[in-house]
């Protein structure tokens, strides 16, 4: 089935490695194992296919993002979180953060398709119990969305140096643990649900 597919979608989605700018781990590519497995995907639930469009309109945007000017104090290594994406081009703070809500918010309806359609497959299969696993993850990933946008605008509004540090270092740690999460969810929904 797609769900391997999707897994390795996640591993380059989430997460971003950068060498002189340019991302070794891109998120068009990520897009193009996500959208190849929702169409492996798309009988099962039509969940799957209506998420097929909104992966492609990501693929889109996310070629903007492939090359982003390196900061001094940027490491090799971070999780892409949409805070990368905050002023992702030379073009003006109003742009970036238009450009990151479309991306955001894109990005929210695939991985509500991608859970909801794999409840959906859960339930045709009989299994309730990972029908119920899915919607934790969908509800484990909104909310890290939502935490995520909260410690930017904590970090951005109070500028406390500590608080900023203790926020920026908890959702690093958080954002690899989502990822780990939604790419191990992908796996067992292969193991368990795949044909």
């Amino acid at each position: 089935m797609g769900f391997r597919f999707i897994m390795w979608g996640f591993l380059f989605t989430m997460l971003s490695f950068r060498v002189q700018g340019i991302d070794i781990l891109p998120d068009f590519f990520g897009y193009i194992l996500i959208a190849t497995g929702l169409k492996r995907l798309s009988d099962s639930s039509p969940h799957f296919r209506s998420a097929i469009p909104w992966t492609f309109a990501l693929f889109v945007l996310s070629l903007f993002e492939v090359y982003q000017r390196s900061s001094p104090f940027q490491l090799g290594y971070h999780v892409n979180t949409s805070v990368d994406s905050l002023f992702p081009l030379s073009g003006g703070a109003l742009f970036g953060m238009l450009y990151s809500a479309v991306v955001l918010v894109l990005n929210l309806l695939v991985v509500h398709h991608i859970c909801m359609g794999t409840a959906d497959v859960a339930l045709n299969r009989g299994n309730p119990a990972f029908a119920d696993v899915a919607e934790r993850r969908w509800a484990n990933y909104f909310m890290f969305k939502v935490l995520l946008i909260v410690s930017i605008v904590v970090v951005f509004m109070f500028k406390i140096p500590p608080l900023a540090i203790l926020i920026v270092v908890g959702m690093l740690v958080y954002s690899v643990a989502i990822a780990i999460l939604m790419m191990t969810f992908m796996s067992e929904a292969d193991r368990v649900l795949g044909s």
